[in-house]
C-alpha cells in the first residue's frame, strides 16, 4: 500500500505564487554566501570533495604536441591516487543531497556536524545513483560512437605510453552543450529529490513543471551553474596549477548557486518535514504530481 500525498495538489496555484522579481536572484546570492560564512564546514567539505578527481593527475605524466595526447605509464603512486580519488566521487555521489540539506537547516538556525554530512551523504546515494543511470541513459549512443572512435585511434607504444588524439573543439563544444542541456534540466530537479519526494520520477516531473512555469524569471538560477560545471569539465587539458584554481573557483560558485536555488524552490514549494524528503518511506507517493 502507498502513502500518497494528502491534501490539495501544492502545484495548483503555481504561476500564482511565483516570484517574479529578478532582484530575488541577488538576494538569493548574498543569503547563500551569508550561510557559507557561518557555516564554514559546509564549502571546505565541497572544495574537498570537487579537488578530489584532480588528486589522480599528481604522478601522471602527459604530454600534448601535435593534436596527440601522450600518456606515461601509470606509476604506483598514480595507481593508488585514482583508486581513492574514484572510490570518493562514487561514495559521495549523494553530496549534492547533503549540500542542498544543509541549506534547509540554515533557515531554521540549524547546522551539520562533519559525521552526520558524511552518512546524509551516504543516505542520498540511492536516489542520486538512480538520477544519475536515468539520465546517463541518454547519453549511451554518444558514449558508444566516442568510445568505439579513440579505441580506434589510440596507440599503445612498446614503452607502454599511450597515444590519444587531444579533443577537438568539435569535441569540446559538444561536451558543452550536452553538460548544459542536462544541468539546466536538473535545476530544479535535484531540490525536488532533496525537499519534495525520494522518488526520481516524480523528482523529474516536479522540477521540469517548475523549470517551464518559471521561465524565464529563473535564468539566472538555470544558466549560471551549467556554466561553472562546464568550466569544470574542461579542466583536464590543462597543467594541475591551472586546473585546481580552475575547479576551486567553479565548485564555490556551483555551490551558492545551489543554496540560492535551494532558496528560492523553498519559497515556491515548502517543505512541510524539518529535513526535506531525507526520511520519507519507501512507499510514499506523490501522486496529485505524478498525474499533473
Amino acid at each position: 500500500m502507498t502513502t500518497a500525498w494528502q491534501g490539495p495538489d501544492p502545484m495548483a496555484d503555481l504561476p500564482a505564487r511565483i516570484p517574479r522579481d529578478r532582484a530575488q536572484f541577488g538576494r538569493d546570492m548574498r543569503w547563500s554566501l551569508s550561510v557559507c560564512r557561518a557555516h564554514p564546514l559546509l564549502p571546505l567539505l565541497s572544495l574537498l570533495i570537487g579537488l578530489a578527481p584532480l588528486v589522480s593527475s599528481f604522478g601522471q605524466h602527459k604530454t600534448v604536441h601535435d593534436g596527440l595526447v601522450r600518456t606515461a605509464p601509470a606509476g604506483p603512486l598514480h595507481q593508488l591516487l585514482s583508486l581513492l580519488a574514484g572510490g570518493v566521487v562514487i561514495a559521495l555521489a549523494g553530496w549534492p543531497g547533503t549540500q542542498r540539506l544543509w541549506f534547509l537547516r540554515a533557515q531554521t538556525g540549524r547546522s551539520m556536524p562533519f559525521r552526520e554530512a558524511i552518512q546524509v551523504s551516504f543516505r542520498y546515494f540511492g536516489r542520486f545513483a538512480v538520477l544519475g543511470l536515468a539520465l546517463s541513459a541518454f547519453l549511451v549512443p554518444l558514449l558508444i560512437a566516442v568510445g568505439v572512435w579513440y579505441a580506434k585511434h589510440t596507440q599503445r607504444l612498446a614503452d607502454g605510453t599511450v597515444v590519444t588524439p587531444a579533443p577537438s573543439w568539435r569535441v569540446l563544444v559538444l561536451i558543452g552543450i550536452v553538460t548544459v542541456v542536462f544541468d539546466v534540466i536538473c535545476t530544479f530537479v535535484t531540490p525536488a529529490i532533496v525537499f519534495t519526494s525520494h522518488q526520481v520520477r516524480d523528482a523529474l516531473r516536479i522540477g521540469l513543471r517548475l523549470l517551464r512555469a518559471t521561465w524565464p524569471s529563473t535564468a539566472p538560477y538555470v544558466l549560471i551553474p551549467p556554466l561553472a560545471v562546464v568550466a569544470f569539465s574542461l579542466y583536464s587539458g590543462l597543467g594541475v596549477r591551472f586546473s585546481v584554481p580552475l575547479v576551486a573557483v567553479s565548485t564555490l560558485l556551483n555551490l551558492v548557486v545551489k543554496g540560492a536555488t535551494a532558496a528560492y524552490y523553498l519559497r515556491v514549494l515548502p517543505t512541510p518535514w524539518a529535513d526535506g524528503a531525507l526520511a520519507l518511506p519507501p512507499t510514499y507517493d506523490v501522486e496529485t504530481w505524478r498525474r499533473g
